[in-house]
């Protein structure tokens, strides 16, 4: 995995792109990580993309969790959360 400076980034857009291609790099701004870059085909788009929604509907379901431990909340409350999770997942994929 390589890291890529948001400079070079911008700067250097050949020898990005042929890194990026290849393998997953992450972005860089002021030394602080900001995103990450997946290497994508033909063969793999599909199983790329649905990978990223699964990764942000499992931090929605985290996030939920901790709100509702460090809130108090009920169980009911929590089942509640998880759903609207869930529905967001739903609307994603559409």
């Amino acid at each position: 995995m390589k890291f890529i400076t948001i400079k070079d980034l911008a700067s250097e857009m050949k020898k990005t792109r042929e890194i990026i291609s290849k393998e997953r790099a992450i972005i860089t701004y002021n030394g602080k990580p900001i995103a990450i870059i997946n290497p994508l085909n033909e063969q793999n788009f599909e199983f790329v993309v649905n990978e990223s929604i699964n990764s942000d509907f499992k931090k929605a379901v985290i996030d939920a969790q901790k709100e509702a431990k460090n809130s108090g909340l009920k169980d009911k409350d929590v089942q509640d959360a998880v759903k609207a999770a869930r529905k967001t997942k739903k609307a994603i994929k559409k």
